[in-house]
C-alpha cells in the first residue's frame, strides 16, 4: 500500500502561487476549448502531487476514434494530437491502491 504524506497546505500554496504569477501562465493556443484548459489544469496539479510523492511514472497520449478514447496509435503530432488527452501510468507503488480504487468505482456504477 503506497502511503506518503503530502501537506494539503503545500498544494494549496503551490496552486495559489501558480495562479497568481503571470510569468508562469501558459499561453493557450487560439481555439483551446474550456474542456482542454481544464484538463491542462488537472494534469498540472496531478503531476505536482505525483512528483512530490515520488510516484510519477510518465503518461501516454490518448486519441478519440469513432467515439472511443484509446491509447494513441502512432506518434504525437504537435497541432494535430490533442495534448490534453493523457493517461498517466500507475507507479508500481500505487498499483494495489489503484486497482482497489477501480474496483470500488466499478461497484458504484452498478
Amino acid at each position: 500500500m503506497a502511503r506518503r504524506t503530502i501537506r494539503v497546505a503545500d498544494i494549496l500554496r503551490w496552486v495559489n502561487i501558480s495562479m497568481g504569477r503571470p510569468s508562469s501562465t501558459r499561453r493557450l493556443p487560439a481555439g483551446t476549448t474550456p474542456a482542454q484548459a481544464f484538463r491542462l489544469g488537472q494534469a498540472s496539479l496531478l503531476e505536482q502531487i505525483l512528483h512530490a510523492t515520488g510516484n510519477y511514472a510518465g503518461f501516454g497520449y490518448l486519441e478519440e476514434v469513432g467515439g472511443e478514447v484509446r491509447w494513441l496509435q502512432g506518434e504525437f503530432v504537435h497541432g494535430r494530437t490533442d495534448e490534453t488527452r493523457r493517461q498517466y501510468s500507475v507507479h508500481r507503488n500505487l498499483r494495489f491502491d489503484y486497482q482497489a480504487a477501480e474496483e470500488r468505482a466499478h461497484k458504484q456504477v452498478r
